[in-house]
């Protein structure tokens, strides 16, 4: 059985949090707290009796990179797929320089995708933050920095 709840609340005024991780320590097993990647570093796997628990970040991006990386591979494997990452990869070139604000981490960045003669170039969309859902809705894809 598979279980997914938000991992936190990202600043909303009087809320502390997600007591997801709390109560999964103290009634079953943590087994990972925190991924380097960004966005959707918070996310926790854990199991609870017969559940395997995913919290997902609270933010809709990151909560969208953390399913896509995380949970839907994992699904897929349970599934007995033997295609556990069903996305499509092109390659593609980045017009200019992309910060990073965590070495060692991976990060995902929003693209539109812009064919010129006989290559992709991907834009990095403007809207930034993991909380700008329609910086999703406005990409093409998304690129994994590593």
């Amino acid at each position: 059985f598979l279980q997914i709840f938000p991992n936190d609340h990202h600043g909303f005024p009087g809320f502390e949090g997600s007591r997801a991780p709390e109560i999964i320590h103290e009634n079953g097993k943590v087994l990972v707290h925190g991924i380097a990647m960004r966005p959707g570093s918070p996310i926790l796997i854990g199991t609870l009796d017969q559940s395997i628990i995913f919290c997902l970040p609270g933010t809709p991006v990151a909560a969208y990179i953390g399913f896509l990386s995380i949970v839907g591979i994992t699904i897929r494997k349970m599934l007995g797929c033997t295609n556990l990452d069903p996305r499509v990869e092109i390659t593609a070139t980045i017009n200019k320089d992309v910060p990073v604000s965590r070495m060692g981490y991976k990060h995902f960045l929003r693209v539109k995708l812009e064919k010129k003669e006989n290559h992709f170039l991907a834009l990095p969309v403007k809207l930034k933050g993991s909380g700008i859902i329609s910086s999703l809705t406005q990409s093409d894809g998304i690129v994994e920095i590593s």
